[in-house]
């Protein structure tokens, strides 16, 4: 679960347009069908594309399933899980049931019939990806249709694909930024930081190049073909569980007092994922699953909630007493299309200040809590705004006090750990941890004071490659142990073709 973890930030990242949204992005091409042993051709791959595997109408034994009789329910599921994965759609069907017994036995036979394969959606995104790939114009006529498709990702899959045949760039669909412009006003009352973040797709990941720049301060660079073959195992074990995950952006909040046990972080996440999966995934690890006005709710422990809204929107929300969380305001905001952030003078006065629309932005009134900070102990408000041009991201923060001396105080602070952060970055023993862009970012970072109020200017551009060769770090340190006893990717079976049936922090 190592590589579930780490990814999750990674997807975050891709707001900048340096790192992928998107969790499928991160699996190579070459390592999937290489697990498949298939050596894929337009020819092939177009056949797979809407092929049906054979299967029975079972809808009778689904019944079955309901049956009064214990023995009848055993023999009809008995009876389907002979059937093969064919029949996995109708019994997707059958987990809307309003009989629970139904439910259960048709997930059940889900998991059984689906062991040791990859997502059937997961497949059909690597077939479209993998034709546009290829840059054969045969491929058109077979990916032209999907792009009307309501199935999740495959019209995106097969815009960048076509984009690719006809060497043309991939424009995504336009994010509506009045979805966030929602959520940021269904935050509960009590917030007094928010920021958003927005992201955008950038195609497969190149681990080769990220890898190349790898260095290990602990001895030689390893064998990178080594690295890259546990990376793409974890890669597909994950997705398996998963399924694919694209963010597309977040909304945070963080209460006034996060140090104490009042304080709480609330996250609005819009994008694509499969909750069914996440849900899947939670209770095999025993999480506990309630319900708040409607919704689905996953305890991850006693300080951490997941609100399942849709398939492409979820809240999460934590801190260090789960008794104070703001579950039920939450819920009933998201029920009511309104939270209570709104009642807050003093933060929409802040909020106003800001162009919400412009793709990146962050602000917060100052507590005594964030006082604590020698740097922001004169400060009243703190904004963020971040411009992109091309791969490079400028960000300025603009910061306001009263006490004109004591702001000068902590400019000098702020100076100070600047320049000792600086030289600490300058040593070759830290040079290895730390990716050139932060090092550079660090190094564009100029302060301006003007009275009792800061400006603070930087930039930082980068390759996505730059970055994930010091970040793969941890990963490369611990990733043997981690993936002990878990099977290579050789051994991940073929999946059929059927589909189922049925992105402190900025915006861009």
């Amino acid at each position: 679960m190592m590589m579930s973890m780490m990814m999750f930030p990674l997807l975050i990242l891709g707001g900048g347009g340096q790192v992928s949204n998107e969790l499928l992005d991160y699996l190579q091409t070459n390592t999937y069908w290489e697990s498949r042993g298939i050596t894929p051709t337009v020819e092939l791959l177009a056949a797979q594309v809407d092929a049906k595997p054979k299967a029975e109408d079972i809808s009778d034994l689904i019944k079955q399933l309901g049956a009064n009789e214990f023995a009848k329910r055993e023999a009809a599921s008995e009876a389907i899980a002979t059937k093969g994965p064919g029949v996995i759609p109708q019994l997707k069907k059958a987990t809307k049931s309003d009989d629970p017994e139904v439910v259960d036995r048709a997930e059940r036979l889900i998991k059984h019939l689906s062991s040791g394969d990859v997502d059937p959606l997961i497949h059909k995104l690597m077939v479209i990806r993998t034709l546009g790939e290829l840059k054969d114009k045969k491929a058109l006529a077979v990916l032209q249709p999907l792009l009307e498709s309501k199935e999740p990702f495959v019209p995106q899959y097969a815009g960048r694909a076509i984009a690719l045949i006809e060497g043309k760039k991939y424009s995504p669909p336009a994010l509506n930024m009045d979805d966030y412009e929602k959520d940021l006003w269904m935050m509960p009352k009590g917030i007094k930081m928010v920021a958003q973040l927005t992201t955008k797709p950038t195609g497969p990941f190149n681990w080769t190049a990220a890898l190349a720049n790898f260095k290990n301060p602990f001895g030689g660079p390893g064998d990178q073909g080594e690295m890259i073959k546990e990376i793409q195992a974890e890669m597909l074990r994950t997705l398996k569980m998963v399924g694919n995950i694209r963010v597309d952006g977040l909304t945070f909040g963080l209460s006034g007092d996060p140090d104490n046990n009042t304080g709480f972080l609330v996250v609005f996440f819009r994008g694509q994922y499969d909750p069914a999966k996440l849900k899947a995934l939670a209770q095999g690890e025993g999480v506990a699953v309630t319900e708040s006005a409607g919704f689905e709710i996953l305890n991850l422990d006693d300080a951490f909630r997941v609100i399942l809204v849709s398939d492409t929107q979820l809240v999460a929300m934590g801190g260090p007493n789960g008794n104070v969380l703001p579950l039920k305001e939450v819920t009933s905001a998201l029920k009511n299309g309104k939270g209570t952030l709104s009642e807050d003078e003093e933060m929409v006065a802040l909020l106003n200040t800001l162009d919400r629309k412009s793709g990146g932005w962050a602000a917060a009134v100052m507590t005594p809590t964030y006082k604590q900070v020698e740097w922001f102990k004169p400060l009243d408000t703190i904004t963020l705004t971040r411009k992109i041009e091309g791969e490079t991201s400028h960000f300025t923060i603009n910061a306001k006090g009263k006490n004109e001396k004591a702001v000068t105080r902590a400019v000098k602070k702020f100076n100070q750990d600047l320049e000792m952060a600086r030289k600490e970055m300058s040593d070759p023993n830290m040079a290895a941890f730390i990716p050139k862009p932060f090092v550079d970012f660090m190094n564009s970072l100029k302060v301006n004071q003007d009275g009792a109020e800061v400006t603070v200017t930087a930039s930082m551009s980068a390759k996505a490659e730059d970055m994930m060769g010091t970040m793969m770090m941890p990963f490369m340190m611990f990733g043997r142990d981690i993936g002990a006893g878990a099977a290579p990717p050789a051994e991940i079976e073929a999946a059929p073709a059927e589909p189922p049936c049925g992105e402190l922090l900025l915006v861009e």
